[in-house]
């Protein structure tokens, strides 16, 4: 009889549970990562993706039609000190929108368009004028810098909406509906600690 040889092989160390292990926690870095940089929107801000504005808004403004419905809100009584406007067509469409900078920093004041609320009354005269018609302003967005030029608010509501509410055919609660705003809450409560 033939004894049996011993093997000389050596028998196989079993890393199958730890290269797994490894290999789940990596894949879990890496989407933990992916989620985090979209969250943050880090493409964006590195120019990797363009944002949803920069897709929407990315023609060349109207200097000159912006000149002229500057002029045109400023003989509708609105004081222009501080205010840049700019009107950039909306991708896709034959359609503008009206961007407006009041920045108490060059000299807006809030309570120089009358009423007792500035931004809607500014709205209001931004598309009450031919020239808003004749370039088809569709959407109005206003942003209001403080003394400091912090932005402190932004808002922005589509034309009709706004129209609707100077003829009354809006209540103030269904044109506050139709409002989108976002506010530098931060600056904001900053600001009002320095006024106490």
């Amino acid at each position: 009889m033939i004894e049996d040889a011993p093997s000389t092989t050596p028998p196989k160390k079993k890393h199958g549970c730890l290269k797994a292990c490894g290999l789940i926690f990596i894949i879990l870095i890496l989407l933990i990562g992916v989620t985090a940089a979209f969250a943050f929107r880090l493409p964006q801000k590195y120019g990797l993706i363009k944002s949803p504005a920069q897709k929407l808004l990315s023609g060349t403004p109207d200097r000159a039609g912006a000149e002229v419905l500057l002029k045109e809100v400023q003989t509708a009584g609105l004081s222009t000190k501080g205010v840049s406007l700019y009107v950039l067509p909306i991708r896709g469409t034959d359609k503008t929108m009206a961007v407006a900078i009041l920045d108490a920093s060059q000299g807006f004041q809030l309570t120089s368009g009358g009423g007792s609320d500035p931004m809607s009354i500014t709205m209001t005269k931004l598309v009450a004028t031919k020239k808003a018609e004749e370039l088809k302003v569709d959407r109005v967005a206003i942003e209001y810098h403080d003394e400091s030029g912090a932005a402190l608010i932004t808002m922005t509501a589509g034309a009709d909406a706004i129209r609707g509410f100077a003829r009354g055919s809006l209540t103030r609660d269904q044109f506050m509906k139709a409002v989108d705003g976002q506010m530098n809450i931060p600056a904001v409560v900053e600001r009002s600690a320095v006024h106490f």
